[in-house]
C-alpha cells in the first residue's frame, strides 16, 4: 500500500474513534479502499472504537467498511467474553494463593479506563510477579490446564514466560508472566512490582490488582516507544490507551505521573510520545501535561528511544547490557542456536526440511533482515 494512502487511512481511523466522520469531504476519501481501511482497523484493535461512531452510517461512503466493523465485533464479542471469563477465574485463583501480582496493558486498561471492557481489544493478559514466586504461579497454571505454548523457556533474551489453554480450535487465553516491567535491560528495573502493588487499583470481580493509572501511562508510554524504536508496528489502540489514560490523570490530579516521570527520567521520552499522541488525538489533558514536564531531568541513558534503531544497533545493543560473560554466551546461544521447539514455531512441526537446514534458513534470513535494516 502506498505511505501516504496508509497514513491518510490511519488518520481516518483515529478521525472516527474520535467520533469525527466529516473532517473531509466524501470527494478527498474517494482513493480510500474500504477492505484496506477493515483490515486496518483489525490490525489496529480499533474496530470496537470504531463501531461505536453510529454518524458514520450518515456518509454513504463508508457503509460498507462500518458492516463489515459491526460484523467483525459481533463475532469479536463472543469470543471476548469466553476469553474474559476463563481469564478472571484464573485471576481469582491467583489472588485466593496469595500470589502478589499486578494485572498490565490492555486487559487492566479495559476494565479501568473503558467505558465498556469490549472496546479495548486484548490478544492476552500480562501479569508482573516476583522471581521467588515463578514455580507457584506455573503450578497454578498447569493445574488449570494451561500449557508453555512456546515449547521452552529462554534465560536471558527475554525476562518472562508464556502460559495458554486452548477453549476450542481457534480460541486460545494467553497469559504474558512478566519478571520486569520491560524486556529492556534499561527500562526493566524503572518500576518494581513493589510501586505498582503500592499504586494499584483493586478490581471488583476478580478482586486481583490492576496497575494504577499514573504507573500505567509511564508503562504504556515506554512501551510504545521501545516498540517504536525497534521498528516494530505500532498500533493506534496503543495511542488511544494513552489519549484516555491522560484524560482520566488529569480529572485526578497528574502531579503523580509528573513526579514519577522525573524520579525515573523519562522526560525527553514522555514528551515524544505524548507529541506523537496528539497527532491523531489531541486534548488539552495531554498538552499541559507536555507543558508541565521538565525534560532536562530526563536520563541520556533512554534517549536511544527517541529514534528508530537498526537491528544490528538493537542486537549490539542487547548483547552489551548482559551483565556477564555467562550471560553474554547465553544470550548469542538463544538468539543464534535456539531449541528445535522455535524453530518448528517458526517453520512449523511438520515441515519436511532437515532441521539443520531450517537453522541455516533462519540465520541466512536473520542476517539479510539485519544488514537490510
Amino acid at each position: 500500500m502506498d505511505s501516504n494512502v496508509k497514513t491518510e487511512c490511519f488518520c481516518l481511523l483515529a478521525d472516527m474513534c474520535n467520533g469525527i466522520t466529516k473532517a473531509k469531504s466524501n470527494f478527498e476519501y474517494c482513493h480510500i479502499d474500504e477492505l484496506t481501511l477493515f483490515n486496518l482497523a483489525v490490525q489496529h484493535g480499533v474496530t470496537a472504537l470504531v463501531k461505536q461512531n453510529k454518524a458514520i452510517l450518515e456518509s454513504n461512503r463508508f457503509i460498507a467498511f462500518y458492516q463489515k466493523v459491526d460484523a467483525f465485533n459481533k463475532h469479536k464479542t463472543i469470543a471476548t467474553n469466553f476469553f474474559d471469563a476463563e481469564a478472571a477465574k484464573l485471576l481469582r485463583l491467583l489472588v485466593q494463593q496469595g500470589t502478589p501480582f499486578v494485572v498490565l496493558k490492555g486487559f487492566a486498561l479495559a476494565r479501568t479506563i473503558y467505558p465498556n471492557s469490549n472496546m479495548r481489544t486484548k490478544a492476552d493478559i500480562d501479569l508482573l510477579i516476583s522471581e521467588k514466586d515463578v514455580d507457584k504461579v506455573k503450578q497454578i497454571f498447569k493445574q488449570q490446564d494451561y500449557f508453555n505454548p512456546r515449547g521452552w523457556e529462554p534465560k536471558v533474551i527475554i525476562n518472562q514466560f508464556s502460559q495458554r489453554k486452548t477453549l476450542s480450535e481457534k480460541l486460545n487465553v494467553d497469559f504474558d508472566i512478566h519478571l520486569k516491567i520491560s524486556t529492556n535491560k534499561r527500562l526493566e528495573n524503572v518500576l518494581s512490582l513493589e510501586q505498582l502493588l503500592e499504586h494499584s487499583v483493586t478490581d471488583n470481580e476478580t478482586k486481583a490488582q490492576f496497575v494504577g493509572f499514573a504507573p500505567a501511562l509511564l508503562h504504556a508510554i515506554f512501551h510504545l516507544m521501545n516498540h517504536r524504536a525497534r521498528g516494530d508496528l505500532i498500533k493506534l489502540i496503543w495511542y488511544y490507551d494513552i489519549f484516555l489514560l491522560c484524560e482520566k490523570l488529569y480529572d485526578q490530579d497528574p502531579n503523580e505521573f509528573l513526579q514519577l516521570v522525573n524520579e525515573v527520567g523519562l522526560g525527553k521520552v514522555t514528551i515524544k510520545t505524548l507529541e506523537l499522541t496528539t497527532e491523531y488525538f489531541d486534548s488539552p489533558a495531554i498538552n499541559n501535561i507536555i507543558d508541565t514536564l521538565e525534560s532536562s531531568q530526563a536520563a541520556p541513558e533512554f534517549d536511544s528511544l527517541l529514534t528508530i534503531n537498526s537491528k544490528s544497533a538493537l542486537l549490539l545493543e542487547s548483547f552489551s547490557n548482559q551483565p556477564s560473560l555467562k550471560e553474554k554466551w547465553l544470550f548469542l546461544k538463544e538468539t543464534v542456536f535456539p531449541p528445535q521447539a522455535e524453530i518448528y514455531a517458526k517453520y512449523g512441526v511438520n515441515n519436511k526440511q532437515p532441521l539443520i537446514w531450517l537453522y541455516i534458513r533462519r540465520i541466512f534470513n536473520g542476517l539479510i533482515e539485519t544488514i537490510h535494516s
